[in-house]
């Protein structure tokens, strides 16, 4: 084992700084700009977050989703204040170009197997969160249909009604794309980590 991490290492020591996750010490696939204004693997940056804040991506009927957070950051050790997580698409550009240009996969270790169980957990938590939605925009549907019978002075909550749905559809969209998004991460870790 320590023959392999020494291989690693040697894989890794030409790779800009910038280019690996502060948390997983490994080439960023999906970088993402913290609350720190510092950038990490997306998967990494939430299983620290949650770590220290397990709520922290639960949905309420309430408040939506609960961004404030008292998770702090993994770099300054000071509170985060917010779990608003921002693509680092011109990171992530820099990073396939200077792969394309002959770096040795090797560089990517492979997905550990704690980390195959983490994005399975995550896109399964984003599976029920989305059903959870689902059932929310139907109800909502339900009742704003029966709303519409009432008299014209429930128009304004009509309108509340049609806006709330507009953006729990919204936010089903985006859970939707977040479960694409995490069903492809686990199939790419799960392929890579077969060749491996």
């Amino acid at each position: 084992m320590a023959a392999s991490a020494e291989s690693v290492n040697e894989d890794l020591s030409g790779v800009p700084n910038e280019f690996l996750c502060p948390i997983y010490k490994d080439i960023m696939r999906d970088p993402v700009v913290a609350a720190d204004g510092f950038s990490y693997e997306r998967a990494a940056i939430e299983h620290w977050i949650r770590q220290q804040d397990p709520l922290v991506f639960e949905f309420t009927s309430e408040y939506g989703y609960l961004c404030r957070t008292q998770a702090k950051s993994p770099i300054t050790r000071q509170p985060l204040g917010n779990s608003i997580l921002k693509d680092n698409i011109s990171l992530r550009k820099l990073i396939r170009d200077y792969l394309d240009r002959g770096v040795s996969r090797s560089a990517l270790a492979p997905a550990a197997p704690t980390e195959i169980a983490q994005l399975r957990q995550q896109l399964e938590a984003t599976e029920r969160y989305r059903i959870r939605m689902q059932q929310q925009l139907e109800a909502a549907e339900q009742h704003r249909i029966s709303k519409l019978t009432e008299s014209q002075r429930m128009s304004t909550e009509i309108a509340e009604l049609r806006e709330n749905k507009k953006h729990m559809q919204e936010q089903l969209e985006a859970a939707e794309q977040h479960r694409i998004h995490m069903q492809e991460q686990l199939e790419a870790a799960d392929k890579y980590r077969m060749r491996m």
